[in-house]
């Protein structure tokens, strides 16, 4: 196989070979199944923006295989977007296989690790064509990857992976000026494989778009 109120969501994303499982929802209990997911619905305070967004594989037939979850919060100097890549999801599928179960991804989480090894990552803030902001590379959390075993009598239960636990998460984040749009871009190995559209003015923040880049779709706007 090659981030109380409701809060729009967006299908979207991308991955390239080996490099780029890329929000956030609650973990599955490491005995059940994550719960199918809900509808969209719009909500958000003045000064804070969510949206979240699915993150495919580039491979046809391109499946799910990690989210995204981006927050706009206002700051002194604008907003700080953070964006959160996961390998746990209610829409997220698992490796083909017995073991994998629905709503985790362990390849996935994998290859998130890898994103904080050396420089391979840049977050970078445009204008235009201006880089006006460099942004940073986060560790995110940790949870089980559950998986499923057959035991000697022939039932099938799903438990933590035989890691137990470890890091599914890797969080990016940016400042975005005030004064109108901005692109954030993650790019990975040289290539940009998120993007955000942001806007900032004095009496809103807002997240106009989040997409995984890829061949498969087209970034969709918030509601």
């Amino acid at each position: 196989m090659k981030l109380s109120a409701a809060i729009p969501y967006m299908a979207c994303g991308a991955l390239t070979a080996g490099a780029f499982a890329l929000l956030v929802a609650p973990p599955a209990p490491a005995t059940a199944s994550v719960a199918e997911p809900t509808h969209p619905a719009t909500a958000h305070a003045p000064d804070v923006h969510v949206l979240l967004a699915d993150f495919h594989e580039d491979e046809q037939p391109s499946r799910v295989v990690a989210s995204l979850a981006a927050t706009l919060t206002r700051t002194a100097r604008g907003a700080r977007l953070h964006v959160t890549a996961s390998a746990l999801g209610p829409r997220v599928v698992p490796p083909p296989g017995f073991e994998g179960v629905a709503g985790s991804n362990e390849i996935a989480a994998r290859e998130l690790r890898s994103l904080r090894v050396g420089d391979r990552c840049a977050v970078l803030v445009r204008r235009g064509d201006v880089v006006v902001g460099v942004g940073r590379v986060h560790g995110g959390r940790s949870a089980p990857i559950p998986i499923r075993r057959l035991d000697a009598d022939g039932t099938v239960r799903e438990r933590a992976g035989p890691a137990e636990t470890g890091p599914v998460e890797t969080v990016f984040t940016a400042d975005v000026p005030d004064g109108g749009e901005a692109t954030v871009e993650v790019s990975l190995d040289g290539h940009v494989r998120v993007r955000a559209i942001c806007r900032v003015v004095r009496d809103q923040v807002r997240i106009v778009s989040l997409c995984g880049v890829s061949a498969h779709t087209a970034p969709v706007g918030a509601p």
